[in-house]
Order: C-alpha cells, then sequence, then structure tokens
C-alpha cells in the first residue's frame, strides 16, 4: 500500500468524526469557527516563513475561490447533518467523485482506466442508496438543492486544491484557513452565547478540531500522490465509518441494505486504486 492510499484511508477514518462532534455541539458552526482557530494555530509556524506568504501572493487567484467553497460547504454540510439523520444525510454529502473525474478529465487533462470508472460509479452507487431511505422521504426535495450545492462546491475546491497542493504542503494548506476565519464573522456574531458554550465544552471542541484537522491533512498527502476523483473515491470508505457511528452514537440502529451499500464502496474504493 503507497502512502498517498494509505493516507487517504486514514482521511476517510477522521472524516465522519467531525460532523458527530459538530451534532454535539452548541452550535455547529460555532464550534467549526473555534476548530479552525485551532487549526490556524497549530500551523502558525508557517507563518514566520517568508516563503509562504511570496506563494500566497503568486496563487491568490486559487487560494480565495478554495477558501470561499470551503467555507460554505462547510456551513451547508454540518447544518444538513446535525438537522436529520446522520446515517441517510451524511452519505448524500459524499456524491462529488463522479463530477471530479469530469473536471479533472475536461480542466486538467487527467487519463482514467475503465477500472477507475467503474469503480467511482460503484462508489457514488453506495452513497446514493442511502437516499432512498423512507424516513426522509418527505424532506428529499427540501434538501435536494442542499446536496446539489454540496457535490458542486466539492468538485471545485477538490480542483482548485488538486492545483495548490503542487504549491503547499500539508501543514500550509491549513495554514490558509485563515484566510477564511473572517468568513464566519456573522454567525459569530449572532451565536455569542453558543459560541461560549462550545468553548466550554473544550473536550467536544479537542475532538472536533483532531478530527477535522486530520481528515484534510491526509487528505492533502493523498491528492499530492493521486487524482482528485481517486482520493475522494477512496475518502468515501468514510460512509462505513459514518455508518457504525450513527448505529452506536446516535442509536439510529443498523439495517442490511446500508452494509450493501458499504460493500458497493468499498469495492468501488478498491478498483479505483488498482
Amino acid at each position: 500500500m503507497t502512502l498517498p492510499v494509505l493516507a487517504a484511508i486514514l482521511s476517510a477514518l477522521c472524516h465522519p468524526f467531525f460532523p458527530t462532534f459538530a451534532k454535539k455541539a452548541a452550535h455547529p458552526l460555532t464550534l467549526n469557527f473555534l476548530g479552525m482557530s485551532v487549526a490556524t494555530l497549530t500551523f502558525s509556524f508557517c507563518y514566520f516563513n517568508p516563503e509562504f506568504w511570496g506563494k500566497v501572493l503568486t496563487h491568490w487567484k486559487l487560494i480565495a475561490p478554495s477558501g470561499i467553497l470551503h467555507t460554505a460547504y462547510v456551513i451547508v454540510m454540518l447544518s444538513l447533518i446535525c438537522k436529520h439523520e446522520f446515517q441517510v444525510m451524511y452519505p448524500l454529502t459524499r456524491l462529488a467523485p463522479i463530477l471530479i473525474m469530469i473536471g479533472e478529465i475536461i480542466f486538467l487533462g487527467t487519463e482514467f482506466a475503465m477500472i477507475q470508472i467503474i469503480g467511482i460509479c460503484s462508489v457514488i452507487s453506495g452513497a446514493l442508496i442511502f437516499g432512498f431511505d423512507r424516513k426522509i422521504e418527505h424532506i428529499r426535495k427540501q434538501i435536494l438543492l442542499s446536496i446539489a450545492a454540496i457535490t458542486l462546491m466539492v468538485t471545485a475546491f477538490y480542483l482548485l486544491d488538486k492545483k495548490l497542493v503542487q504549491y503547499f504542503s500539508a501543514s500550509e494548506m491549513w495554514a490558509l484557513a485563515l484566510f477564511q476565519l473572517p468568513l464566519f464573522a456573522p454567525i459569530i456574531l449572532s451565536q455569542k452565547k453558543a459560541l461560549l458554550l462550545d468553548l466550554k465544552n473544550w473536550k467536544n471542541l479537542m475532538g472536533y478540531s483532531v478530527a477535522m484537522i486530520g481528515t484534510w491533512y491526509f487528505a492533502v498527502i493523498a491528492l499530492k500522490g493521486l487524482d482528485a476523483a481517486v482520493v475522494s473515491s477512496v475518502r468515501n470508505l468514510s460512509i462505513i465509518f459514518g455508518i457504525l457511528v450513527g448505529a452506536h452514537l446516535f442509536n439510529e440502529g443498523h439495517k442490511i441494505w446500508r452494509y450493501v451499500a458499504a460493500i458497493l464502496i468499498i469495492t468501488g474504493a478498491w478498483m479505483t486504486v488498482k
């Protein structure tokens, strides 16, 4: 197993836990702001390197839209997951690999083997199965636009970040989160009480920060060695961990068809890295 593949798997392992901690927060977005603050402090050593700022000035046209997309994605994704059943909503936020693959072919000139294309389709099929849960039949139309928006935003920032990782290390990519913090100002100003409550609940904050930092740090390492569509597909193994999280932490139970979907995702992820 190569380092990028291992990094993608570790990223998948971390990913479902950061929305899990957000679901327990006083407000998911105040917790995210605090987690982002922890991340910028953790990687603040990058700010003392003049080369970092030189690269920021050179590549700001990629950094700015990437930061806006990451912020918008987190706002929509966490808001959606915290309102609905975790096992159902979480997989539906992971539908981007097919669009990422198309984007890489069109914009980056990437070529994919047929087995990789089939694998990516298998991953998406597994994720879509969760959307047929009867529990969300009455709200499926309401969330459709949010799911579509999440999918498009993830596709866009993956393509942008695939370019950025050519110039920035994994630590520097997290240091760029500094430019996203001001975008949360309206939310923080309107949720001051929740901010204080989430700050006091330091164990939940630390858990969120570690999971959030870990999932994207490992994702960046994976992006340096693999195509973005492959990374996003392997990271969808997080859905399997999400099933277990939903079943045990939120008492959402086990359903056989969800594990059938998990098999499709595992098989598809394996095919993409063959």
